[in-house]
């Protein structure tokens, strides 16, 4: 069985302008009590090889919420994908659903070198009045010679000058085995024309594991870096991540204090299993939170169900379902919160993912699909 660490790492990985436009359940429950936010995974930036997905490929997603008083399930907005002939994603027409109609909203594009790396993204909005597409938010990724990003600059646009302007960078830093070890977030000060520190992470590997964390933020009053949050991870014997131990910066004391310890537990095929938060409260480590997992016999998430401490009981909090295709692409996530007063579960979201093999283009028809041209659909819900 393959080693998953999933619920692990996909939490706090993500890439900007990916074209998701709506919440995304797989990405709880967060890690940390601390924002993972601008934290990107340079390695996602590089094209998909052609024939990673022989089968299917994404050609569109639709988010829904559960509407109590009528007990159905209300289109809330979808994104149709289109690919280029590397079968690399090229654009992504975001849709909210109004007046029983689906209306764009956003465009994404996507572009890339000859090597493969996407080296820029461009966000446009439609203007309904004028009916055109509006240029909104762009990203311009550089490499180093590893083909690793190395930086990346978002900039907006201003209509009114009809040009872009700077708003956020990201730079990144590696070790001798291109391993990300470092990230520096700066801000644009229009005033000064200059790029203003903000913050930024350290990360410290032993083997190939992420021992610590590290997050400073950028005083500008003492113009120095101070210290602000950390995490200690310790792993088991088969490399599995098993205690996340988080810690606050006082300044008062210039020590770190423990706040937070995170615990998995896996079971027999090295997957998560449990999740245990829990928290120092006057110098008792007390529960908070609890998720647990179950998987398919092919080792795909299939359940998460999560829980809150109160006075000594776990209290039933919440239920993600995940079903999946033939190939094994994710086709289905539903959430659903526990009512105390009713004692079952009520539906809360639902996102469904359309595949077609070869990346063929499916037709959309009211958030239904109709057929795929020259393409085979495979669905389980």
């Amino acid at each position: 069985m393959r080693k998953v660490l999933f619920i692990i790492c996909i939490s706090w990985i993500s890439v900007i302008g990916s074209g998701q436009e709506y919440p995304r359940a797989s990405v709880l429950p967060i890690p940390s009590i601390y924002e993972r936010h601008g934290i990107v995974d340079p390695f996602s930036l590089k094209s998909e090889k052609s024939g990673k997905s022989s089968f299917s490929i994404m050609d569109s997603t639709y988010y829904f919420n559960w509407n109590v008083g009528n007990s159905i399930w209300d289109n809330i907005s979808s994104s149709l994908y289109q690919y280029d002939e590397s079968i690399r994603k090229d654009t992504v027409l975001y849709r909210e659903w109004q007046t029983g109609m689906w209306v764009d909203k956003k465009l994404h594009e996507y572009f890339y070198d000859d090597k493969g790396n996407r080296i820029r993204y461009l966000r446009k909005l439609w203007i309904t009045g004028e009916q055109k597409w509006e240029n909104s938010q762009q990203i311009n990724y550089s490499f180093n010679e590893y083909n690793n990003v190395s930086s990346y600059i978002i900039e907006n646009w201003n209509e009114g000058l009809q040009s872009w302007e700077n708003t956020v960078q990201y730079l990144y830093g590696y070790d001798g085995e291109q391993r990300l070890i470092y990230q520096e977030n700066q801000t644009w000060e229009p005033d000064s024309l200059e790029w203003e520190n903000n913050y930024r992470f350290f990360w410290t590997f032993k083997d190939d594991n992420i021992i610590n964390e590290l997050r400073q933020n950028w005083s500008s009053s003492d113009s120095a870096w101070i210290n602000y949050v950390k995490d200690d991870y310790l792993y088991n014997e088969e490399g599995n991540l098993t205690t996340d131990k988080q810690s606050v910066w006082s300044d008062l004391d210039s020590l770190w204090e423990e706040k937070t310890i995170i615990n998995y537990t896996y079971n027999l095929d090295n997957l998560v299993s449990d999740k245990l938060y829990q928290s120092w409260v006057n110098d008792v480590l007390e529960n908070f939170a609890l998720y647990t997992y179950q998987y398919t016999p092919l080792d795909q998430l299939s359940i998460i169900q999560g829980y809150q401490w109160n006075t000594g009981l776990w209290d039933t909090l919440l239920l993600y379902l995940y079903e999946y295709d033939i190939y094994g692409n994710l086709t289905k996530e539903e959430n659903r919160d526990w009512s105390s007063s009713i004692h079952d579960w009520v539906n809360s979201a639902r996102w469904e993912y359309y595949f077609s093999q070869f990346g063929e283009t499916i037709k959309i028809n009211g958030g239904f699909v109709d057929a795929a041209i020259d393409g085979i659909c495979e669905f389980l819900f």
